[in-house]
């Protein structure tokens, strides 16, 4: 997981985050077989924050 913060001005902020996910499933299904996969998931959120000082 990354993620940039960038001050816009002193209370409002603009903010990105990435994470990436990956998996590798192998299984024995029931009544026989198998089941073999790799699942690779990206996520990219964005938005503004602001900051309040209380």
């Amino acid at each position: 997981m990354m993620g940039v913060n960038y001050d816009i001005c002193h209370f409002i902020s603009g903010f990105v985050e990435y994470k990436l996910t990956y998996a590798d499933v192998e299984a024995d299904l029931t009544g026989g077989g198998t089941i073999n996969t790799e699942t690779v998931n990206h996520q990219i959120i964005f938005g503004l924050a602001a900051h309040f000082d209380l």
